[in-house]
């Protein structure tokens, strides 16, 4: 549907047991009647066997009857290896999954990297779901809105002193691809919240931002206006020459 008004929310979880979550989301969905949420990066502490056997992912399917929900990330293990994998789930019903792609430095050694970038396209809304580093680096958005990507969602854990940093990489793929980035972070101590939703929209024959931040609210709910770039988007792609081996001439001095 073209131009559809979507309200979502983000929940800036704090990072705790299963059980713990268990009961705050619980708490928070009961008022809540947006038609997407999403949670913070690895927001339990539990290492899963098998996610799909906890009672959180139970929990995850009942909430998600009527909605979208992007469930954070957890850690999981799967064949002998563990991935850093963000649940995807609609009106009930396991949607998908997204492997972060590019495991963090402190990561690295214990996560293994995902080498798939998943799209969920339907008529409601296209959307792909960058777990936290992967914002970082031009590839995800870039070839998200080469398949029609409208919004990207970015599930993170990102500490209170490189904020600024984490801002301004959500910025620039928004603004850079003429789409919408909403990254959600967690209010834990050395973490403090800060979610951030930028839209793009037209201003001529320009391109400016719309920024909606959460601070240190439990949770941050914006309206996103789908396929309102889509033109512009198109546009841009074809502008974008987007190679990494484009003829270098090289002038000694």
């Amino acid at each position: 549907m073209q131009n559809e008004k979507i309200l979502m929310t983000g929940l800036q979880l704090p990072v705790t047991d299963e059980e713990t979550a268990i009961s705050s989301i619980r708490e928070f969905i009961n008022g809540c009647r947006s038609r997407i949420i999403m949670f913070p990066e690895r927001f339990v502490l539990e290492i899963y066997e098998d996610f799909r056997q906890s009672r959180l992912y139970d929990l995850l399917g009942e909430i998600s009857a009527g909605r979208i929900l992007i469930a954070g990330s957890v850690m999981e293990k799967d064949q002998e290896k563990f991935f850093n994998r963000s649940y995807i789930f609609n009106d009930g019903k396991l949607l998908g999954t997204q492997d972060k792609i590019i495991p963090y430095k402190m990561e690295r050694g214990t996560i293994s990297p995902g080498n798939v970038i998943n799209i969920f396209a339907s008529e409601f809304l296209t959307f792909s779901v960058a777990v936290c580093y992967d914002i970082d680096f031009p590839f995800f958005a870039r070839i998200s809105c080469m398949n029609d990507v409208d919004l990207i969602f970015n599930p993170s854990l990102i500490r209170h002193d490189f904020h600024a940093e984490w801002h301004q990489y959500v910025k620039s793929r928004a603004l850079e691809n003429r789409t919408a980035v909403f990254s959600v972070n967690s209010i834990t101590d050395g973490l403090g919240g800060e979610s951030i939703y930028v839209g793009t929209y037209g201003d001529g024959a320009g391109v400016r931002m719309a920024v909606l931040e959460a601070g240190r609210m439990k949770s941050l709910t914006v309206e996103h206006l789908s396929n309102s770039m889509k033109e512009m988007r198109i546009e841009r792609l074809k502008e974008d020459p987007s190679t990494y081996s484009f003829p270098i001439k090289k002038i000694r001095y």
